[in-house]
C-alpha cells in the first residue's frame, strides 16, 4: 500500500481515475493509474518517454518527451508541441497529416485535433459541448469527464492521452502503399 501511495505521489495520478467521452453513439470509458490508460478499447502505456499500446483498434507509438509528442497512430504521423502559457495548455502541430490547435483550459477544449473540431465548455464535473468531425460534418453532442490531471495537463504524455482520446483514430485513413515504386 505504500509503495501505491508514494508512486501516485510521485506522478500526481490519483489511482483507477476515471476518463468518459459519449460523442453521439460513441462511448470510450477508461480508468488513468500512473503508467497505463486502459478499459474495453483503450490500453496504453508510457515508459521512458514513450506512449505505445492501441486506442479503438488502431496502434499508438508516440514519443511524448520535451514539450513534444511524435510517432504513428494509425497509418498516421504525429508531430505536436505542447506549450504551457497562463493557465492554458496548447496542443498544437499536425495530427494524422491534418493541421491541429487545440486550447485546454479549465472551463474549456476548443479546437481543432486530427480531423475533428471541439467546442467544449466546463459544466460541474463534465466538459460538454459539440464536435464535428471528417465524414459527416454535422454538429455531434460530446460529454467529456476527465481525470482532474488531463483538465489542464502539466506534463506531454498527459496531455498525449487526452490528444489521443479527442482526435478518435477511426477517423483516419490508412496510407495506401506507394505504387510509383
Amino acid at each position: 500500500m505504500l509503495a501505491l501511495l508514494s508512486l501516485v505521489a510521485r506522478t500526481g495520478v490519483a489511482a483507477g481515475s476515471e476518463l468518459e467521452l459519449l460523442a453521439g453513439p460513441h462511448v470510450l470509458r477508461a480508468r488513468l493509474w500512473p503508467d497505463v490508460l486502459g478499459g474495453p478499447e483503450v490500453a496504453l502505456h508510457r515508459r521512458d518517454g514513450r506512449l505505445e499500446g492501441q486506442l479503438l483498434g488502431s496502434p499508438v507509438a508516440l514519443d511524448v518527451r520535451g514539450g513534444r509528442i511524435r510517432g504513428e497512430v494509425r497509418d498516421g504521423r504525429v508531430d505536436l508541441w505542447v506549450v504551457h502559457r497562463r493557465g492554458v495548455v496548447r496542443v498544437e502541430g499536425t495530427f494524422a497529416g491534418q493541421p491541429s490547435r487545440l486550447n485546454l483550459r479549465p472551463s474549456s477544449i476548443v479546437g481543432r485535433i486530427g480531423g475533428c473540431n471541439y467546442e467544449l465548455h466546463r459544466a460541474s464535473r463534465s466538459f460538454l459541448g459539440v464536435r464535428i468531425c471528417a465524414g459527416p460534418l454535422e454538429p455531434m453532442p460530446v460529454a467529456l469527464t476527465l481525470p482532474d490531471e488531463l483538465v489542464l495537463p502539466e506534463r506531454v504524455d498527459q496531455a498525449a492521452m487526452l490528444v489521443l482520446v479527442l482526435a478518435d483514430p477511426r477517423a483516419i485513413e490508412p496510407v495506401a502503399p506507394d505504387q510509383s515504386r
